[in-house]
């Protein structure tokens, strides 16, 4: 069973790094380009414990999409956790069983962007 299950993260902590797209403006229009990236993904307990441990709480969630490179539409949970004292953050995706979370990104000064004080 550890086998299979080690196997089913592997196959889509894989997916995600190997192909997130993006969308850029060019000329008024949207291009999609392929931004290979790295992603640190694990098992949703030792990821709760490790945002807890830094001070970070759920602060937002969303249904999302990851697309793939062969444009296979791979969805699931984004959620955004942010430490309220120092305002780091992080952006996490969760597979759609929940077990398989992985940073998408992290950072500091967490901050609205239209004015309303957080």
């Amino acid at each position: 069973m550890k086998t299979v299950i080690g196997a089913t993260i592997l196959l889509w902590c894989t997916l995600i790094v190997a192909s997130f797209y993006t969308a850029i403006a060019v000329a008024g229009e949207m291009t999609s380009f392929t931004l290979t990236t790295k992603h640190m993904c694990g098992p949703k307990d030792s990821t709760e414990r490790i945002l807890a441990e830094l001070g970070r709480v759920p602060f937002a969630e969303a249904d999302s999409i990851v697309q793939h490179t062969d444009g296979q539409d791979l969805p699931g949970q984004l959620k955004i956790y942010v430490n309220p004292r120092d305002w780091t953050f992080a952006i996490m995706i969760i597979n759609p069983a929940g077990n398989i979370w992985c940073v998408m990104t992290e950072g500091k000064n967490f901050r609205s962007s239209n004015g309303i004080t957080l």
